[in-house]
């Protein structure tokens, strides 16, 4: 029907009769003369589908229809009759004026108010609540790149709750944007869309970072994210939605396959039973601090690769009341299987098959606590502190009485920023997480051990330092410097001079000796302290070789550690030291039993798989072991 502007002068309506039609006369009168009758709450309504519907009060009957494009009034249309469009998405077009002759409304701007408040009190309150469904969506690129991290390395990730925490911090902050566009009028499968995509890009883009830089990368980002949205506001709301729901399902779908993979991977578990207990009443209960060094050559493989004869930590050590012997190795080639085999003082695995994720879990469960060392001492009254390193596998089990976590940026954390935009900015502030942990265990032992060594309880420390481990972030003062080329978490880098890295080596080498000369000075002569490495260094990259391929000079460097120990007096660590037989020999001083200790064997793997398998572990021959022993 064709309404007429005169329709609408104030001296023809009749306001009073209007709002008793509906219901509405004991209303304030300025309601009825706002919305040309009453409220919207009055509205005779029910819910409106997202094909559409209509709603209608006593002035108006109004159809909306989806559109998703359009926001905001557009002004009068051309068949007489307001077009509309709202905030919601929905244009709304009025079909039907209850009375021809009212007025009150100077204008019909009147009613397309009351159409935009109707729609964005009742449609978008509905649709509003409906929206759960994309701050569910951004879940998925928020959350899948810490998760897709824990279902590769869920047996050895410490702390999974900090990727969580990741996951969850970059969720909130995607949500906090989603509300701010939606606040400000965006379309809301645009807004999802450039949310989605930014956090996408986000959680995915250090690599893309570290190629391009930050400007770089951010004009890329940003030009792919608003090409995308422009072509997705070309089509339809509904396909805007199922192209974000299966993006997000694919997100979904791959941590998923990543956890089926992880288990389906698991292997079985090749560790040796735990070792027979031993009974024993110790006599003397000094405190026992432990301190592992990582990848730190002994006195022999630094005179041979890297030219070092006479070390000055040697000669210092000496001076502060330690022996060092001259020949000390490991049975093991990792730290994995070095610690355990120094904790539970026997063979955790022997020649055979490699080391698989399953034997790995074993195998850190027993760096964590689960040892005979453990349980002897806490049998004989000892409290237990550990300090946890950083590296996933040293992480405190259930019996460690004290455990010192690691910092936030741990091994599982570090690989999961390193996948984000802020992973480059985290390298060069922090270095790698091995770094941040032995800084992180170096202050704590200068503030803790002299006062944990001065009370009346015996106590035992454990404390793994992952240095002068690679990357070589530390100097001989222990300052950080994240050169290019002091990072790889291998000695042998491509690009980088061997001889250069080797200096860098020294100098992180020269960080710890430091510290631990400074440490045994607040530590009361009447404690026991063991400075011992698990393994040595691998500048013939080694570690990429398959078993048969070790030279001698390979296994030399390799197996080769320093060791160096204070407060055992009359007793000795007999020599040439092999590991395992180290707290042996502290343990049958102490309570003055004797302990036969194991025949020395070394044995050798790779980190690499060959054939689809973990690398074989192959038991050196005893005259192998008779001649890097020296005997």
């Amino acid at each position: 029907m064709k309404l007429q502007e005169s329709a609408f002068h104030p001296d023809t309506f009749n306001r009073s009769d209007k709002c008793r039609t509906r219901n509405c006369s004991g209303r304030a009168e300025q309601k009825c003369e706002r919305l040309g009758g009453c409220q919207s709450s009055d509205l005779e309504r029910s819910p409106l589908p997202r094909s559409g519907g209509s709603l209608e009060n006593s002035v108006w009957k109004a159809d909306f229809q989806p559109l998703p494009a359009c926001q905001g009034i557009i002004g009068f249309g051309p068949h007489n009759f307001w077009p509309c469009c709202l905030r919601s998405g929905y244009s709304a077009a009025v079909t039907e004026l209850r009375w021809p002759t009212i007025s009150g409304h100077p204008s019909g701007k009147s009613v397309l108010t009351d159409l935009n408040h109707v729609a964005h009190q009742d449609i978008g309150s509905r649709r509003d609540r409906a929206w759960w469904i994309d701050y569910v969506l951004l879940a998925a690129p928020t959350f899948s790149t810490p998760m897709l991290l824990w279902a590769e390395n869920y047996v050895g990730v410490g702390h999974p709750s900090r990727l969580v925490l990741i996951g969850g911090t970059a969720w909130i902050m995607s949500a906090l944007i989603l509300v701010a566009m939606r606040h400000v009028g965006a379309p809301r499968t645009i807004s999802v869309v450039g949310v989605w995509s930014s956090a996408y890009v986000f959680m995915r883009g250090g690599t893309l970072v570290q190629t391009l830089g930050y400007g770089f990368a951010l004009l890329a980002t940003v030009a792919v994210i608003l090409g995308l949205c422009f072509l997705l506001s070309r089509r339809t709301e509904r396909l805007q939605e199922v192209l974000l729901v299966l993006a997000s399902a694919l997100l979904t779908v791959e941590v998923i396959v990543a956890w089926y993979m992880s288990i389906d991977s698991l292997g079985d578990d090749h560790a040796q039973p735990p070792p027979p207990e031993i009974e024993m009443t110790l006599q003397s209960k000094p405190d026992i601090v432990l301190i592992v060094a990582d990848a730190y050559v002994g006195l022999d493989g630094l005179e041979r690769y890297f030219g070092v004869s006479d070390p000055a930590w040697k000669n210092q050590l000496l001076g502060q009341g330690f022996t060092v012997p001259d020949v000390a190795y490991s049975p093991y080639v990792s730290t994995s299987a070095a610690i355990p085999a120094i904790l539970d003082m026997a063979y955790p695995i022997e020649g055979g098959p490699g080391i698989t994720k399953a034997t790995s879990r074993t195998l850190y469960e027993r760096i964590g606590g689960d040892n005979r060392a453990v349980r002897i001492l806490s049998s004989n009254g000892y409290q237990t502190t550990m300090i946890e390193s950083g590296w996933s596998g040293s992480a405190c089990g259930d019996q460690i009485d004290k455990c010192v976590p690691s910092p936030f940026l741990n091994e599982s954390t570090f690989f999961t920023l390193n996948k984000t935009w802020v992973g480059p900015w985290v390298l060069a502030q922090y270095g790698y997480s091995f770094t941040v942990g032995a800084l992180n265990t170096m202050t704590w032992l200068q503030e803790n051990l002299g006062v944990i060594t001065q009370d009346s309880k015996p106590d035992l420390v454990i404390a793994h330092m992952e240095i002068p481990h690679p990357p070589l972030f530390l100097d001989s003062e222990c300052n950080l410097d994240t050169s290019p080329d002091r990072s790889g978490v291998t000695l042998q880098w491509p690009g980088v001079d061997l001889d250069s890295r080797k200096e860098a080596y020294l100098e992180q080498a020269a960080c710890f000796d430091g510290f631990i000369q400074s440490l045994a000075k607040s530590v009361s002569d009447d404690s026991l302290l063991l400075i011992v490495s698990d393994h040595g260094s691998d500048s013939h990259h080694q570690l990429a070789l398959h078993p048969a391929e070790w030279s001698e000079d390979a296994m030399r460097e390799r197996l080769n550690v320093m060791f160096a120990y204070r407060g055992l007096n009359e007793c000795k660590v007999e020599e040439p030291v092999l590991l395992t037989n180290v707290l042996r020999d502290v343990l049958e001083c102490l309570a003055d039993t004797r302990i036969a200790n194991h025949e020395p064997r070394m044995f050798l793997y790779s980190v690499l798989e060959f054939d689809g398998e973990p690398s074989p572990i192959v038991e050196l021959s005893p005259v192998v072991v008779d001649k890097l022993l020296g005997q």
